[in-house]
């Protein structure tokens, strides 16, 4: 008895038709552009190419009783809620108006909430951040 390879043959001709027909090829690929730091720039081992150019700060959101608290690095004092905290950051906001800010709009801003927050506190922390004045803000983070 012989193994019928015909059907199968035809399949696997109809699967490469299939996707020919259907794949794109090049359409969407963009170059991305990358430049290198100049010849004479001495660089040691020691030197890592992903570090940011200043520390971010880090806006800490931790479970407290029924609420949540909402701790900042820097030796920042620790606002109330999200609303004391938009204020907080906006008094923090270097500009034109206000020359004596400690930060820059797109200074990085690091949130990181515990595992056991709930969404709604992270959503007004950010919303608070962004309500500020500042354009970089992440999430996450190592403790």
């Amino acid at each position: 008895m012989t193994l019928p390879i015909t059907p199968l043959i035809d399949v696997v001709f109809q699967l490469l038709v299939y996707f020919l027909v259907t794949a794109s090829f090049l359409g969407d690929e963009r170059l991305l552009r990358a430049e290198a730091p100049p010849a004479d720039t001495a660089r040691t081992r020691d030197d890592d190419p992903f570090s940011l150019e200043s520390e971010p700060l880090d806006i800490a959101i931790a479970r407290a009783g029924a609420g949540v608290a909402i701790s900042l690095s820097g030796g920042i004092p620790a606002p109330a809620d999200a609303d004391a905290l938009e204020r907080l950051l906006a008094d923090l906001l270097f500009s034109e108006a206000r020359p004596t800010g400690s930060f820059a709009a797109d200074h990085p801003i690091r949130i990181r909430p515990a595992g056991d927050v709930a969404w709604e506190p992270v959503v007004e922390v950010y919303r608070a951040v962004v309500g500020a004045g500042y354009r970089a803000v992440a999430f996450g983070g190592a403790r």
